[in-house]
């Protein structure tokens, strides 16, 4: 558990930080950043609805 630079609000790395090699943090472990999601890396972690759109675009 480390945070990012100096007095930052994010704990942990972003969960395709070794796979797709993401430099961002999160506040839940073990969970993708907001970049890792809207660029459908984690795609399954979206709901059905959400998954819907993202393979529509």
């Amino acid at each position: 558990m480390k945070m990012s630079g100096s007095g930052g609000f994010y704990k942990y790395r972003c969960k395709n930080f070794y796979s797709h090699n993401c430099p961002n943090w999160v506040w839940v472990n073990n969970s993708p950043c907001a970049t890792c999601i809207v660029g459908g890396v984690d795609i399954n972690h979206l709901s059905f609805k959400g998954r819907a759109l993202a393979q529509a675009c």
